[in-house]
């Protein structure tokens, strides 16, 4: 599978939500981001372990 680069600017994201996921970055608050990655990077590890392909 050929890997695109991506070639979006996404600066605009600190100007207004994104249109495709609704995340709003000027929502998002400096001391909230340690306890998001933990709770994002909770759920994969049943991700991988439970997708024959992840090795």
């Amino acid at each position: 599978m050929e890997i695109v680069p991506n070639s979006k600017g996404w600066t605009w994201v600190l100007d207004r939500p994104c249109p495709e996921c609704g995340v709003d970055t000027r929502e998002i608050r400096a001391e909230n981001v340690a306890d998001m990655v933990r709770a994002n990077s909770a759920g994969w590890a049943d991700v991988i372990s439970n997708t024959p392909d992840v090795s």
